[in-house]
């Protein structure tokens, strides 16, 4: 049996450990190389996941947070082959509605849309973000094109988009909202 002094070292020795992948995985997923392929990152992603710390997590949401299609789309992934996403990431997910490049927007909307089942109220939000007149246009199209994947609360969904069809009063967002219809 291990001493108390002992104890603390196993536990010091595996904080250390945890705390390296991190630092491994998290540089994986955010290198800048355009040589590093997708399914690298996305395997960087899986294993930050897997390691369920409140510091992965972290990494993850920088990641979703950053701007970059190849990371965004790493998250994303990784977090769509889970049973059930960590919810951890959902609020930044939402967040990332204004920054976010257009060509990963589907893939947050399929994902968002599983969060609404665990987590009932992400419809909502996004259907206020893209009701919002107020709201930046990139942020409200963002919020549209997610709501075109609601697959699982279609009539919510499709209410949300006609509702912004009849109060628009850009293009840019009725033609997002026409084509989420579609």
């Amino acid at each position: 049996s291990l001493g108390p002094d002992q104890g603390q070292a196993a536990r010091s020795q595996e904080d250390a450990s945890k705390t390296r992948k991190i630092q491994i995985f998290e540089q994986t997923l955010t290198n800048p190389s355009t040589d590093l392929d997708t399914a690298t990152r996305q395997a960087a992603a899986t294993e930050l996941l897997a390691l369920d710390d409140p510091q992965a997590y972290e990494s993850l949401i920088q990641a979703v947070q950053s701007g970059r299609t190849v990371e965004i789309n790493a998250v994303v992934a990784a977090l769509a082959a889970e049973t059930e996403p960590a919810l951890e990431l959902r609020t930044a997910l939402l967040g990332s509605l204004d920054s976010a490049p257009e060509t990963t927007w589907p893939a947050i909307g399929r994902l968002l849309a599983r969060y609404d089942q665990i987590n009932p109220g992400t419809l909502e939000q996004i259907k206020s973000i893209a009701l919002d007149q107020a709201a930046d246009t990139n942020q409200r199209r963002a919020a549209i094109t997610t709501l075109g994947h609601f697959q699982s609360n279609t009539a919510t969904a499709a209410s949300a988009l006609i509702e912004v069809l009849e109060q628009s009063e850009t293009a840019a967002v009725t033609t997002a909202a026409s084509d989420s219809l579609s």
